[in-house]
């Protein structure tokens, strides 16, 4: 996960399986959901319990960022995938 600082400038947020930024409490990013049917999970992998879904268009506050892929806390208990693979579930918004 890449965060873009401003034109030509980007961070790498979380790569490999490791985190190389922090959230600040206060200021959440959003990010948009590309997907229809993005599970919720109660925690940042596909091994924790699915406990909602988002759909295409749905717009969260992401508080947190964690796991192997790029996974995001929106919610205290609430994750979706930001991204698996190649595959990009939520964009920045």
């Amino acid at each position: 996960m890449w965060v873009q600082q401003s034109a030509g400038r980007w961070a790498a947020a979380y790569y490999h399986g490791q985190q190389y930024l922090d959230m600040i409490p206060d200021n959440p990013f959003m990010a948009q959901s590309r997907a229809d049917q993005l599970n919720i999970r109660s925690g940042p992998g596909t091994s924790y319990a699915p406990v909602g879904k988002l759909k295409t268009g749905d717009v969260i506050n992401v508080t947190g960022i964690d796991g192997h892929d790029a996974w995001v806390e929106f919610e205290p208990g609430k994750w979706a995938a930001f991204k698996q693979g190649i595959t990009h579930y939520l964009q920045l918004s």
